[in-house]
């Protein structure tokens, strides 16, 4: 994949015994040389990172990992199956604990499913102005019942009224079937898959969708956070997709980006096909084209575009002012003496 923006991008940790230390405030990787014993160590300056991901193969110092929290960088691990397992963040814990109060207060009630209901809204919004985009992409003839059934869905969600969170949770989890029916529709034969399917993913496109998913929601549990904001207290899905609640709840706003993403990559061809291992119709991503992944998404959210009321920002901006302009919407008010 191509790398348009070198400023900020994917520090990955995934070489047998690669270390990550710190040198004039810098991060320093050091690993094995091939057919020597000493180590090969390189520089990579802390402004051209984003966020430090770490294999079971890697390690990282204490140094390391200061160096990231002075400047505001999340630092990830995966284990033996790429699963994020454990995260350090940085936080603002005063400002938190007034919106901890002020989210558990939202908790079954009204205003809480009136919030996860204005960004199914604004996810259903974002998917129709990327399917043109998509369409535009894609050498195949959409078929008019697949499309239809989408539409249908997504009216029905957008226009509930109500407090069932599981009429509600019903309702998603249709829409989200026939969009996925939609995309699905989109690829050539040799890509397409059967259905949208995760955990394990059957195929390389679910393995790429189930790949973006949780590299989202990990930015968004981060966006959160700064944002002041308890990611574990939500509002309706729960515990259901194994996420931080108000995590599940915030991230169908923003899973179409990610979506649109997977789409311009397997359209494209812009991934190489070898770059996965199937083992018990368990789909993995190999290292190389995991980590191509993390770089073209990180490019593709910190890339300046013009959103829908035509002011520039890149998506990652738009999602940190998401999370703010929710946290602040949600802080009781002052009152000013008289």
């Amino acid at each position: 994949m191509n790398n348009n923006n070198p400023i900020r991008g994917t520090l990955f940790l995934g070489t047998p015994g690669i270390h990550l230390d710190v040198r004039d405030q810098n991060f320093l990787i050091s690993t094995p040389a091939v057919n020597e014993d000493r180590a090969e160590a390189t520089r990579s300056p802390r402004e051209y990172t984003s966020i430090v991901i770490s294999t079971n193969q890697g390690s990282i110092s204490m140094e390391a990992i200061k160096l990231a929290m002075q400047h505001q960088l999340e630092v990830l691990w995966l284990d033996e199956k790429d699963t994020n397992y454990a995260r350090i963040w940085y936080s603002r814990p005063t400002v938190a604990t007034i919106l901890r109060q002020a989210q558990l207060r939202r908790q079954g009630t009204a205003a809480g499913i009136t919030d996860v209901m204005q960004w199914l809204r604004e996810g259903e919004e974002q998917r129709a102005q990327y399917l043109s985009e998509l369409k535009a992409l894609s050498t195949r003839s959409m078929a008019g019942p697949v499309m239809e059934a989408w539409k249908s869905a997504s009216r029905t969600l957008s226009e509930y009224v109500g407090e069932d969170t599981d009429a509600l949770l019903q309702l998603e989890a249709a829409c989200d079937a026939a969009w996925y029916e939609v995309l699905r529709s989109l690829l050539p034969p040799d890509l397409a898959f059967v259905a949208r399917s995760s955990r394990p993913a059957p195929d390389p496109a679910n393995a790429l969708f189930d790949y973006a998913h949780n590299w989202l929601h990990a930015r968004i549990d981060r966006c959160l956070l700064l944002a002041g904001l308890d990611p574990g207290i939500g509002y309706v899905h729960g515990n259901r997709l194994e996420l931080p609640h108000l995590v599940a709840d915030f991230s169908p706003a923003f899973r179409p980006i990610v979506d649109f993403m997977v789409m311009q990559v397997l359209l494209n061809r812009a991934v190489d096909l070898t770059g996965f291992h199937t083992v018990a119709g368990s789909c993995q991503i190999l290292r190389p084209t995991r980590s191509s992944m993390a770089d073209y998404l990180i490019n593709e959210l910190h890339a300046i575009r013009e959103d829908l009321q035509g002011r520039k920002q890149s998506y990652y901006t738009l999602m940190q002012d998401s999370a703010n302009r929710y946290a602040q919407s949600i802080r009781p008010k002052v009152a000013k003496d008289d």
